[in-house]
C-alpha cells in the first residue's frame, strides 16, 4: 500500500465516527485508556503543526536577518597562486566560497604546500613538488578568515534573533512527548472500533509531521499497529 492509500484507509477509519466523537467512547469503555493516550497525541499533534508553521516564518526571517553571504568569501581566481588548502571550500547557489570548515586549515597554512610523492603500479614515481604562495597570501588569508568568522557571528545571533532556535527547541520537545505517546498507543491493544480510531488518528496525524512511508516513521509503525490489531489472531492464516 503506498502512502497515499494508507492516508486514505486510516483517514476514512478516523473520520467514521468524527460526526459524533462522544459516542466512540463510553465511561465503562475496553479501550478507555486508548482514549487517553489519542486526546494527549491530539494535544501534542496541534502543537507540532502550530509550531511547524512558526519554523518557516523563523526561517524566512533568519535569511532576512542574515542576508547575502561577505563577498570577501567568494573563491576568487587569484586565490589560487596562493594554494589555500582547498578540501574547506564549499558550493552553494553555483558560487564556491570559504566557509567554517576553512577557518582551522587557513589559520594552519603557513604559505606553503608541502609536496609529495608516490610509486606507480609499473615501478615509476609521481612526484609533486612543495608549492610556494604568491605574495599577498596573508593578506589574503586574514581577509577570508575575518569575514567567516563575522559572517558566523552573524548567522548565530539570527539563529536566536529570528526565533528559530527557540522554535527548533520547543519542536524538539514537543515530539519527543509525543513519540513517547505513540509507543504506548502502539504496545496498547485495540479492542474496539474506538480504540482502532483512536490509532488511525494519530497515524494521521504524524503523517502531517513526519516523512510518511519511508519505512521508519511513526505513522508507518501506527498504521501496522492498526493492522495488527484488525487482524487478530487471524493473522498469518
Amino acid at each position: 500500500m503506498n502512502t497515499h492509500t494508507r492516508r486514505n484507509v486510516l483517514a476514512g477509519l478516523a473520520a467514521s465516527v468524527a460526526a459524533s466523537p462522544s459516542a466512540a467512547f463510553s465511561a465503562t469503555s475496553q479501550d478507555a485508556e486508548l482514549a487517553g493516550l489519542g486526546l494527549e497525541h491530539d494535544r501534542l499533534s496541534a502543537i507540532i503543526r502550530d509550531l511547524n508553521a512558526a519554523a518557516k516564518v523563523a526561517d524566512q526571517k533568519f535569511h532576512e536577518l542574515v542576508g547575502e553571504p561577505p563577498e570577501a568569501l567568494v573563491r576568487r581566481p587569484e586565490d589560487e597562486a596562493f594554494h589555500f588548502p582547498s578540501y574547506p571550500v564549499c558550493e552553494w547557489d553555483g558560487v564556491t566560497r570559504y566557509g567554517w570548515g576553512s577557518l582551522e586549515p587557513l589559520r594552519a597554512f603557513d604559505g606553503q604546500t608541502p609536496g609529495w610523492s608516490r610509486a606507480t603500479a609499473d615501478g615509476a614515481s609521481i612526484v609533486v613538488p612543495a608549492q610556494v604562495a604568491a605574495e599577498g597570501w596573508q593578506a589574503r588569508r586574514d581577509e577570508i578568515v575575518a569575514a567567516v568568522e563575522a559572517w558566523e557571528t552573524k548567522r548565530s545571533r539570527a539563529f536566536v534573533d529570528s526565533g528559530t532556535l527557540a522554535v527548533e527547541e520547543a519542536l524538539e520537545v514537543a515530539l519527543a512527548e509525543r513519540g513517547e505517546i505513540e509507543d504506548a498507543i502502539i504496545s496498547e491493544p485495540a479492542r474496539t472500533l474506538a480504540g482502532l480510531i483512536v490509532k488511525a488518528r494519530a497515524a494521521m496525524n504524524s503523517a502531517m509531521s513526519s516523512n510518511p512511508g519511508d519505512g521508519t516513521s511513526s505513522d508507518v509503525a501506527l498504521a501496522w499497529s492498526v493492522a495488527r490489531d484488525l487482524a487478530g489472531s487471524e493473522a498469518g492464516r
